[in-house]
């Protein structure tokens, strides 16, 4: 009988023995491996969670910088440009309103830095998180204001920022035309951007558009729908819904082109809708006359000298009586 088949045999057990410690090894040195990966995995979700919660707190810190700069009383002007002094004016209200805000009790640090200045408020908190707020100044650009905002969550930094510019409000620079008056477009008038009018006399309507002119924008008036439904006049043909159709009674949608014009309509031309309730002049400096002080222009002309004239072209002076 050969070796080991003598079931008496102790080979077989020491075989037995010897194979159930290589699986006993192998399986350890597996539950080793499954437990640095299960750490290796929690890991890799706390960090990718501190930076989630770094990267929140530094967008929450730039919404409550753009609130911040929302919020500063500035004063209005006279003239139609920014000048040094009144950049300078804007910066110092700044300070002073991040001052007295003092969001969470934080003082405003203001340093000196090469070219310009800085505003820093540090380590405001959230949740689980702080942000920091620095508004820079450089004087190059004295008409514009940088914010950078660090969000941390334990060793983990986010930073984005933005540029915000100083400048004049001009709201009524969104049309193309605008008018305290009412506006007429006839004789293949073309209009790009939209038109907008202040005119509320609700008994007339503010415009009236012959079917050969065109705006490439939008109609705005600071009329009501309610009030223009009230009238003996319509400017456009609307549905049950109040919405404008197309020339086969369907809402139109945004096919312009496909627009039912009725035969009481105001407006017969091509336009991309008309926008209701818009706000009045008074809301719109712009449209206010003592906006417009042309002071500052005529002090740049030389009214001591001749104009000097070359070809077609009269630089600035005094044109003499001919």
């Amino acid at each position: 009988m050969p070796l080991g088949s003598d079931p008496s045999s102790p080979v077989r057990p020491a075989f037995v023995l010897v194979l159930s410690l290589i699986f006993l090894a192998i399986f350890a040195a597996l539950a080793v491996c499954v437990g640095v990966t299960a750490n290796g995995n929690l890991q890799m979700a706390s960090n990718q969670a501190s930076r989630n919660s770094a990267l929140a707190a530094a967008q929450s810190g730039l919404q409550c910088a753009r609130y911040l700069v929302a919020t500063v009383g500035l004063p209005n002007t006279a003239v139609n440009q920014i000048r040094p002094e009144d950049s300078e004016q804007v910066w110092s209200l700044l300070i002073d309103h991040l001052s007295a805000v003092a969001i969470d009790g934080r003082q405003v640090q203001v340093w000196g830095i090469t070219g310009g200045q800085v505003l820093r408020i540090a380590d405001v908190p959230l949740d689980d998180a702080t942000f920091s707020l620095a508004f820079y100044r450089y004087y190059a650009e004295p008409n514009a204001i940088f914010v950078r905002s660090t969000g941390r969550c334990g060793d983990v930094y986010r930073t984005i920022g933005m540029r915000m510019d100083i400048k004049k409000k001009g709201p009524v620079l969104r049309y193309g035309v605008a008018s305290r008056g009412r506006m007429w477009l006839t004789g293949d008038t073309t209009v790009y951007g939209p038109i907008y009018s202040s005119w509320d006399v609700e008994s007339i309507s503010p415009f009236n558009m012959t079917s050969d002119s065109r705006v490439f924008g939008s109609i705005n008036t600071v009329l009501t729908l309610d009030q223009v439904k009230a009238q003996s006049w319509q400017l456009e043909t609307l549905d049950e819904h109040d919405r404008p159709i197309d020339v086969n009674g369907a809402p139109l949608g945004t096919n312009y082109q496909d627009r039912y014009y009725g035969p009481d309509d105001e407006i017969q031309g091509y336009h991309e809708g008309i926008n209701y309730g818009q706000p009045d002049y008074e809301n719109i400096p712009e449209l206010d006359i003592a906006n417009y002080d042309t002071s500052l222009y005529r002090e740049m002309a030389h009214y001591d000298q001749s104009a000097q004239v070359s070809g077609d072209l009269i630089c600035n002076g005094k044109i003499p009586a001919s």
